[in-house]
């Protein structure tokens, strides 16, 4: 125990996370698909609805519930605050940009500054639903709008 703790080994516990990442695996592949389907049903959306809002990265290339876009003439973290208090948890950035002020020096890397300075990441969750995603996107298209008025 390293002098952290002492005691029995907590079995419970370790057999109930192992249970949990056996199915986990077994619900892997399958949970994969619907997310990334809604992931590219998020963006498709957006791009509809919004001028100037483009994936940043790979289309492809990517894990299936990550989105990273931009959208012109706007500041991803005015973006962000916004979202947030609609109660939208997403930010800005790279997931592995740090807590530095400015554009992700990840999408910094991509080439366009006024690209990185836009953007705004999205994770979907397992439990995300069809109807939650349809009211992020109709708060992202209204505050995105917005938020392009007064720039």
């Amino acid at each position: 125990e390293f002098g952290l703790r002492s005691g029995t080994e907590n079995i419970p516990g370790i057999v109930g996370f192992a249970t949990a990442l056996q199915i986990a695996q077994q619900e892997r592949e399958k949970e994969a698909q619907r997310v990334k389907k809604l992931r590219d049903q998020l963006y498709t959306e957006l791009q509809k609805g919004i001028p100037g809002c483009e994936i940043n990265g790979s289309s492809e290339h990517r894990i299936p519930n990550n989105l990273n876009v931009s959208f012109s003439r706007i500041e991803g973290e005015a973006l962000v605050l916004i979202l947030n208090e609609e109660g939208i948890e997403v930010a800005t950035g790279a997931a592995c940009s740090n807590k530095e002020r400015g554009p992700s020096h990840v999408l910094l890397a991509l080439g366009d500054k006024k690209k990185a300075a836009g953007s705004l990441r999205m994770t979907l969750g397992r439990y995300i639903t069809k109807e939650e995603l349809n009211e992020v996107v109709v708060q992202i298209k209204k505050n995105v709008e917005q938020l392009q008025k007064i720039r």
